[in-house]
């Protein structure tokens, strides 16, 4: 036979079987069902509001049915979006992964999540929420109380993320404040009392603005006076006057 009719006869083969192969792997890709979740919660040791039990509810209250159904009939955008929605998500990425085998193709369904990030719990008798780094408003759950400073008493929520934010975010940021604020009372003229996690006393801190130049005033007091005298000496320190820490016994 012709050294040429050969090559052809070889190229329309080599074809027929790749086209074959092509058709074969789309039959795969076709059949391939979810046979699994694989959840992860990235910060899952910093907050705890949602787990892999609770994320795979989430997906099949909000979208139906996920394992064994074919992974085509399924929208990951749809389920990405509503996760995203949630009370307690700020973020997520939702892929699949596929193997193999000679009898069908098997997928996987990825679920990758980051949670809101609370800065600040609000008490009060109508409301109990968290919120976030972003503003956002995250509901209290019963099944898990993250360790925030409180925020009780002449609850304005217009307030507190406008004129009190940078405050919260502020100790948030702070490790030494973060570990001794445990309080943040608003009283009716909308200055601030804040209880200490440790200490028999409250701080007097009058209106939020100056903040910062406050919080530097308390931390020398704790370091200087407080570190060589007993806590149990004083009941009130006062901040509301510019530049003066004014202790009562």
């Amino acid at each position: 036979m012709h050294k040429k009719v050969k090559t052809l006869i070889f190229i329309l083969v080599a074809s027929a079987l790749f086209i074959l192969s092509v058709l074969h792997i789309r039959t795969w890709m076709s059949s391939a069902r979810v046979d699994n979740f694989n959840i992860v919660v990235q910060d899952s040791l910093k907050h705890q509001f949602v787990n892999s039990t609770s994320i795979v509810k989430f997906i099949e209250v909000n979208n139906g049915k996920v394992l064994g159904k074919n992974k085509d009939s399924i929208s990951l955008h749809e389920i990405e979006k509503k996760l995203k929605n949630s009370s307690y998500i700020d973020n997520c990425e939702v892929y699949y992964t596929i193997t193999y085998n000679k009898l069908y193709a098997s997928t996987v369904l990825n679920v990758i999540v980051d949670q809101k990030d609370p800065i600040v719990r609000i008490v009060s008798k109508k409301r109990d929420f968290y919120i976030d780094a972003n503003k956002n408003v995250i509901p209290w759950s019963p099944k898990y109380t993250e360790k925030t400073p409180i925020i009780t008493g002449n609850i304005d929520v217009n307030f507190i993320k406008n004129d009190l934010f940078d405050l919260c975010l502020f100790i948030q940021n702070d490790r030494f404040l973060k570990a001794l604020i445990d309080q943040i009372d608003i009283n009716s003229k909308k200055e601030l009392i804040l209880t200490p996690k440790v200490g028999d006393f409250d701080i007097l801190f009058g209106a939020p603005k100056n903040f910062r130049r406050k919080f530097k005033y308390l931390k020398a007091f704790y370091r200087q006076v407080l570190a060589n005298e007993s806590w149990g000496k004083y009941k009130r320190i006062n901040l509301k006057y510019e530049g003066q820490v004014i202790c009562s016994y």
